[in-house]
């Protein structure tokens, strides 16, 4: 057991005046007025969540600017090329340190995993989360990305790999498949079967007519899979009526679907 830490003077939610916060093993014991009475500088707040990360690509910012969502798409392909898992840990370690010096306790990072990297980011990510375990839960999406089309059995072959190697999550960009409901399938059932909860970048474009969000909603509901799943991006949202884009938002919210 931990020798109890007091946190002096500080201010808390919902309260006025100072206090002193107590923890023993991570765990806040007691709140109590400040003795003296006094005003603080400081507010204690619950750890921040960054519910989506991309920790293997952190600190690679290259010094032109894309011009367009594909051209960075594919500068982000051609950077990766010489990833290492090495590599992918020092940068997510450091990634990782910083979230904590600013107060992030819990971070969600979408990890590739497709015929440019392979494993090895998977294998980066997972060595930096063992090291940081004492201070940041770290969860991992093993992300079946733009150039792993879950269509085709070799890339689902690949993420099923990431699985064994110890994801937490699963999740894939279903707008660039060429068959979206076969890869959504595939990656649904895959999910039933490893019992992991999906994470999908989903609809980043502003074109109502190549929408999936519907198609996703519908298929989590018909698998029963309310609360399982996350959708991440839904850029789309910004471009429907008012009246479309409220059904659509009452759907996810029958299908439990969580919104990043």
């Amino acid at each position: 057991m931990q020798d109890e830490v007091i946190i002096k003077s500080v201010a808390v939610p919902d309260r006025s005046g100072a206090f002193s916060v107590s923890l023993r093993d991570g765990v806040v014991g007691t709140i109590r007025p400040a003795e003296p009475a006094s005003e603080s500088a400081w507010l204690a707040l619950p750890g921040f969540a960054n519910l989506h990360a991309h920790a293997d690509r952190a600190y690679t910012v290259q010094s032109f600017r894309p011009r367009s969502f594909a051209d960075a798409l594919a500068a982000a392909a051609s950077a990766r090329t010489g990833f290492t898992a090495v590599d992918v840990e020092a940068r997510a370690m450091r990634l990782f340190d910083r979230s904590v010096a600013h107060g992030v306790t819990r971070i969600r990072t979408h990890t590739d995993v497709d015929p440019v990297v392979e494993l090895r980011s998977m294998e980066g990510i997972l060595a930096a989360k063992r090291r940081v375990a004492a201070s940041i839960d770290v969860e991992i999406v093993a992300f079946s990305s733009s150039r792993n089309d879950l269509a085709e059995s070799t890339a689902l072959a690949r993420l099923e790999r990431a699985i064994d190697a110890g994801a937490d999550l699963i999740g894939a960009s279903l707008n660039s498949s060429a068959d979206p409901p076969r890869a959504l399938a595939a990656l649904l059932d895959l999910a039933e079967r490893a019992d992991l909860p999906v994470d999908i970048h989903l609809d980043e474009h502003l074109e109502p007519g190549k929408m999936l969000t519907g198609l996703v909603a519908d298929a989590v509901i018909a698998r029963r899979l309310q609360g399982r799943v996350t959708l991440s991006h839904l850029c789309v949202l910004a471009a429907l009526e008012d009246k479309a884009a409220a059904a659509l938002i009452d759907k996810l919210a029958r299908a439990e679907i969580g919104v990043v």
